[in-house]
């Protein structure tokens, strides 16, 4: 069953995207939304996690989330920016949405 995992809060504030690492499993995908997307950035506490997972999971931005906070220029170059239509379009083709509060 593929599950999208959503993380919408910074991994310099609490543990949840490291959570999610340890659970996500291929053919899942991962969205990092709103302070989520500083999960993306090159310098963070789950980067060796990350770059583990992207072999075999689909990583992504929300892009205006990306540009809101200015960091466009220092993302991990294996996580996808995407649009909201994107978005949607991933929570469709996934058999499940799991949101990590």
């Amino acid at each position: 069953m593929m599950i999208l995992h959503l993380i919408n809060q910074s991994p310099f504030q609490n543990d949840n995207l490291n959570t999610c690492l340890r659970f996500i499993e291929s053919p899942d995908s991962l969205l990092l939304i709103e302070n989520g997307v500083y999960g993306a950035l090159q310098k963070n506490p789950c980067c060796d996690l990350l770059q583990s997972l992207s072999k075999t999971t689909q990583i992504y931005a929300l892009q205006p989330d990306v540009l809101a906070r200015g960091i466009h220029e220092k993302l991990l170059p294996y996580v996808k920016q995407i649009s909201y239509t994107d978005f949607v379009a991933l929570s469709v083709s996934h058999h499940a949405v799991q949101s990590w509060l």
